[in-house]
């Protein structure tokens, strides 16, 4: 059984080791980023924005195509016919012969026919196809506005990614240090019980606490790892790309916090969500003025030049050719179309109060969002004052009990826990740094910077 146990702290170890000799092989071929670098790659390369950049191409061509209603059409047709009588035309005939109850009829012309026409028509008014542009119009802005939401959702999402692998790297780093330490402190407890100057219990207590911390360490590892790929999924490259990030973490210096009010006010202005919102409004406005248009009637100038023959035997090229040709205009007015028309501007305007309430809903929620954010930032940014001083006195603890105990002025188990307290204290400070940095890109993408 003892040999089992064995065999699974050798397997674990193992495990370990390819895992640390993996990365470090990955970091000697890895490419330096900086932070401004991914944020960069990610507006160029990433997926969900070029599918939001093609919205944009795609709300354009919307709008040409609503233009061109209101641009003449010309359109030219030509038809050949051939016949295998004489064409029938009735009225003619015999009177004589015919019935008076019948209408006579009679069979003349070519068997063989062609013709070939130029029509024309020009939109002279139209209320319809011109609210419908100013609509495709807005609806450009829309998509716009939209890609601008998306970019400040990817902006924030590289942001976290990126400082989540400082933080994780921090994290390795401290975890290691703190192995290290154990290791040492077990080192030393084998000595002193060699010396017969310690007890047996204090050298297995250091070993179980130096093994305890390697499970951690390979926990971060991997997920800095996973974050890595992750990072490259934003920036559009291969996921299997060995990167290493160049920035550092740095804690916040005399930082400016925003007080509510302020944060507020400017939410209102540069909220993409709500301007998006705000647009809404307008969209459902336009969708009333064109449901109300389809009412009206509408002027088209049209025009037309025939060219017609007809032959026998296909001897098109000895025939005639009479040419026709005609101006005028013409007015559609809708005087009933099932009520559809009162339907289309009934759920128009629903959908305006709709758009409306959702505004006013949005605000609303932004007061919460707003107060949440600038509670975050206080909250963490005192914290970080807090275990600026709580690191400082656990590292000064460690070392006086590290002291105390080398000379026996300490027992193992004071020791072990000024290390626990002191790897406590780092990682409250660095999760409070995260935290804090955390908040700020929250607000970032609150405001749609992108910057």
């Amino acid at each position: 059984m003892k040999q089992y146990h064995y065999f699974k702290g050798y397997i674990f170890t193992a495990t370990l080791v390819l895992a640390l000799l993996n990365a470090g092989a990955g970091q000697l071929m890895a490419q330096d980023i900086s932070l401004d670098s991914v944020i960069s790659r990610a507006r160029r390369n990433n997926n969900s924005l070029k599918a939001d950049a093609l919205n944009i191409d795609r709300a354009q061509s919307q709008t040409n195509i609503s233009r061109s209603y209101l641009r003449p059409e010309v359109s030219f047709s030509s038809a050949v016919n051939h016949y295998f009588q004489e064409p029938l035309f009735f009225g003619f005939g015999d009177a004589g012969t015919i019935p008076s109850d019948k209408i006579g009829y009679g069979r003349f012309g070519g068997k063989d026919q062609a013709n070939a026409s130029v029509d024309i028509s020009v939109p002279i008014y139209s209320p319809v196809n011109r609210s419908t542009i100013e609509k495709n119009k807005l609806e450009e802005t829309q998509s716009r506005l939209q890609y601008r939401m998306k970019e400040a959702d990817i902006t924030a999402a590289v942001r976290q990614v990126y400082l989540r692998i400082l933080v994780l790297e921090r994290r390795k780093q401290l975890q290691q240090e703190s192995i290290e330490r154990n290791k040492r402190a077990l080192a030393d407890a084998r000595s002193l019980f060699i010396q017969g100057k310690a007890l047996l219990v204090d050298t297995l207590r250091a070993y179980t606490s130096w093994k305890n911390l390697e499970p951690d360490l390979l926990r971060i590892s991997y997920a800095i790892d996973v974050s890595k790929e992750q990072l490259n999924i934003l920036m559009g490259d291969d996921p299997a790309a060995h990167i290493r990030v160049a920035d550092t973490l740095q804690a916040p210096e005399n930082d400016i916090l925003p007080d509510e009010a302020s944060l507020f006010a400017r939410s209102l202005q540069e909220r993409p969500e709500l301007q998006l919102l705000s647009l809404q409004r307008d969209i459902r406005q336009k969708e009333v003025t064109t449901a109300k248009n389809a009412k009206l009637p509408v002027i088209t100038g049209v025009g037309q030049y025939l060219l017609q023959t007809q032959a026998s035997s296909f001897k098109y090229y000895d025939a005639y050719y009479p040419s026709t040709s005609f101006v005028g205009a013409k007015i559609t007015l809708p005087i009933y179309a099932g009520g559809r028309h009162n339907e289309r501007v009934r759920k128009a305007q629903i959908e305006q109060q709709q758009a409306g309430i959702q505004y006013t809903d949005a605000t609303d929620k932004l007061h919460g969002q707003v107060k949440q954010i600038v509670a975050n930032l206080h909250e963490t940014y005192q914290r970080i004052q807090t275990q600026t001083t709580v690191t400082n006195t656990a590292e000064s603890s460690y070392r006086l009990t590290k002291y105390r105990y080398e000379r026996g002025a300490a027992t193992r188990l004071e020791l072990v826990d000024a290390e626990l307290s002191l790897t406590t204290a780092r990682s409250a400070y660095l999760e409070a740094v995260y935290d804090f940095e955390a908040a700020k890109i929250e607000m970032e993408r609150l405001l749609g910077n992108v910057n």
